[in-house]
């Protein structure tokens, strides 16, 4: 029952940052809108900003599961979710700052790329400086499309038309890591 409660938060929050800015959300909307109690909210979540992170977080993990940890795919996926849900991407940028929402982005990015650098190179020793400027890689062209898609020039791209952009990266890229952790054990 606890996760079913914490998933229904989930969707009820992202429901509403579609809607409005964060900045007019409050755990009382929340609450209405789950037909829970704010105590209800607070045993699962310390405040909306940390529900979204649970949200972010499941996909992640789902994305993890479904593409057997490519991270790829997985990024590939957590960028189509990020653009349907670009609203609230937008909402937290406007609620929290760019300087928050990059180092919350490049912090996800960063893990999913070292579970796949890691995954990919077992056997192999690899220097933490390379790791790290691949990491840094990931995360700078990432979050510089988020940025794009989300607030900046384009976006007034419609979903469909990033996600057409989005699986031709995913075609141009493919392989690519492989081929960097492979120059990186010669």
């Amino acid at each position: 029952m606890s996760q079913l409660t914490r998933k229904a938060i989930m969707k009820c929050t992202l429901e509403l940052a579609e809607k409005k800015s964060l900045k007019k959300i409050t755990v009382k909307d929340i609450a209405d809108e789950c037909g829970i109690t704010r105590s209800t909210f607070y045993y699962h979540f310390s405040d909306i900003y940390d529900v979204l992170d649970g949200v972010v977080q499941a996909k992640i993990d789902e994305f993890n599961e479904e593409y057997n940890g490519e991270m790829d795919k997985v990024l590939m996926r957590f960028i189509e979710y990020s653009i349907i849900h670009r609203k609230v991407w937008a909402n937290l940028f406007d609620a929290r700052g760019r300087e928050w929402l990059e180092k919350y982005v490049k912090t996800r990015i960063h893990y999913l790329a070292l579970l796949q650098i890691r995954k990919m190179s077992e056997g192999y020793i690899l220097s933490i400086k390379d790791v790290e400027i691949i990491c840094s890689f990931y995360e700078e062209a990432i979050f510089g499309l988020l940025m794009r898609w989300i607030i900046k020039e384009e976006k007034t791209k419609t979903v469909d038309e990033i996600k057409d952009t989005v699986e031709r990266i995913e075609k141009l890229f493919e392989g690519q890591l492989e081929l960097i952790i492979s120059n990186m054990k010669k």
